[in-house]
């Protein structure tokens, strides 16, 4: 007896293809921020993972218990890069969304449990009480990095809809091309 459930297959390689490791440039300056934070002190784990198509640099999540099972680890952080845009920013850029993103992560000594505010605009608020070495306050140049980021996404996102229809308008053209002369014979 054979059902069908009209169910999509799941298709490993599409997630394969948008996620990769991350470049070890990157990678240090992520491990030397984390390093400074009192959350390395604690034993949670960062795991980088770079991806090539996003809606923001940094993205964090808590990783899944099947995942902290697979990796033998406890209390884990998932960071996710997307690299263009990550580039294209400052050296202070990237610290300071670093600063801000690590800034929503909390461990809850009482229930032994790790927590992300993901709740919107909690960075900002977070970092409005945050000071550099000079005790100079980071928000406003926090809010410049975002800005930032934010206009580096728009202007990756429109470049890349730029070549997708130059290349839908050079397929086009070349069947034309084809065409007229298949009509000539």
């Amino acid at each position: 007896m054979h059902r069908n459930f009209n169910v999509k297959p799941f298709n490993i390689f599409l997630i394969v293809a948008k996620l990769f490791k991350t470049d070890d440039s990157i990678l240090d300056v992520i491990e030397n921020e984390w390093a400074e934070t009192i959350l390395s002190d604690l034993g949670i784990v960062l795991k980088v993972i770079s991806t090539n198509k996003s809606k923001q640099v940094l993205k964090l999540s808590k990783a899944s218990k099947t995942v902290e099972y697979l990796l033998r680890e406890e209390d884990m952080i998932m960071l996710t890069v997307y690299e263009n845009a990550w580039n294209q920013l400052s050296p202070l850029d990237q610290r300071l969304l670093l600063k801000g993103a690590f800034s929503i992560i909390s461990y809850d000594c009482e229930r032994e449990r790790l927590n992300i505010d993901n709740r919107q605009y909690q960075d900002l608020f977070n970092m409005r009480h945050a000071k550099d070495a000079n005790g100079n306050e980071f928000l406003d140049k926090y809010d410049n990095a975002l800005e930032k980021a934010a206009l580096i996404i728009e202007s990756i996102e429109a470049e890349e809809k730029q070549k997708k229809e130059e290349e839908k308008e050079a397929k086009r053209a070349a069947r034309e091309a084809k065409k007229a002369l298949k009509n000539k014979n």
